[in-house]
């Protein structure tokens, strides 16, 4: 609500106050006294019309018109070239006709609310389509109508995003019958894949196969070698049994000659104190022939014990390598499958 009305150097006014009542307020006067100045005032400062310098007062300075409202104060003024709103403390520029927004939303007036003093009765001179376009202008219905078709227009592309994502989907639908045989070649790949992995495994099982065969090809080339070699040494061992009898015997024959000796010594030593008993020397250098052979058969017993050693660890050995060949057929037995899976022939 407007409370008061300041009014300085606008044609007749030069500084005039007016302080308003609420409701209805009547400004009355004899003629070419100012009342409809003052109308003119509040049209200059609402509407920002008339333009121009025409409304300037005689007396000079520029012209300013104030309201007063209940929460702010609006001041229209004219500075040289200058179109000055103020609202409390703020100012604005006004260029042409226009209010600045923040006037505007302060005033919350428009030129609907003035009504001249030669203007037709209100309302009753208007054409329909004035009437209206003022009557949406109050209530606002041109919101509605913008609502009204901006809902249209919205429902207008949904229809035709509609259609289009119905097109699309028959397209679609046509493009996959068309792709319909992915499925079986998809259970095609798969059965692919396990027999895959089957050949792989199968390739596995012939890796090791190989190797098992190469293994028993390498053990059975040992046993080859090695059973010849008792045969051979059979009548080694016959001849070195002989020889350890024999050995046995001369051990007997050394322990008599170790006496013998014993006793040679004990002559050689009488011998050697008396010298007159020439006629054992014969005797003692038989004595010592002897000695050296039985030392000799002793180096023979040895060589015959390291060898009959030997024959042992090449029977351990062989026994060994019987038994590994076991083992090794066993598992060749539980691998090797009736048809080769390389070949595919029936394994004998």
């Amino acid at each position: 609500m407007i409370n008061s009305i300041k009014i300085q150097n606008f044609q007749s006014h030069i500084n005039t106050t007016l302080d308003l009542d609420p409701g209805v307020n009547a400004i009355v006067g004899p003629s070419d006294c100012g009342k409809s100045v003052v109308f003119r005032a509040l049209n200059w400062l609402i509407n920002n019309r008339p333009g121009g310098q025409e409304f300037h007062s005689w007396a000079g300075g520029d012209p300013s018109v104030s309201i007063n409202l209940d929460d702010a104060t609006i001041t229209r003024s004219r500075r040289a070239n200058e179109n000055i709103y103020t609202l409390n403390d703020a100012e604005f520029k006004a260029f042409g006709t226009t209010v600045p927004e923040p006037i505007q939303d302060a005033l919350n007036i428009s030129d609907i609310n003035f009504q001249f003093q030669l203007d037709d009765p209100f309302m009753f001179g208007e054409t329909p389509g004035n009437i209206a376009r003022k009557l949406n202008e109050v209530v606002d219905l041109a919101v509605i109508d913008k609502a009204l078709f901006n809902i249209n227009q919205r429902y207008r592309q949904e229809v035709n995003q509609l259609k289009n994502a119905e097109d699309k989907k028959k397209l679609l639908s046509d493009e996959l019958e068309e792709y319909s045989w992915l499925s079986d070649a998809e259970n095609h790949l798969i059965k692919l894949e396990q027999l895959d992995e089957t050949i792989i495994d199968n390739k596995q099982q012939g890796v090791g196969l190989s190797i098992l065969i190469k293994e028993i090809g390498h053990i059975e080339l040992e046993i080859d070698q090695v059973s010849t070699g008792p045969i051979k040494a059979e009548d080694e061992i016959k001849k070195l049994i002989d020889l350890d009898n024999q050995i046995d015997k001369n051990f007997e024959d050394s322990k008599i000659l170790d006496d013998l000796i014993n006793e040679i010594d004990g002559l050689k030593k009488d011998i050697d104190q008396s010298k007159s008993c020439l006629q054992f020397e014969s005797a003692v250098q038989e004595a010592n022939d002897l000695n050296r052979s039985l030392g000799m058969r002793w180096v023979d017993r040895n060589n015959f014990m390291r060898f009959l050693d030997d024959i042992k660890k090449v029977q351990d050995e062989l026994d060994y390598k019987k038994e590994r060949l076991g083992i090794i057929e066993e598992e060749f037995n539980e691998i090797m499958p009736d048809e080769c899976p390389l070949c595919g022939q029936e394994v004998k």
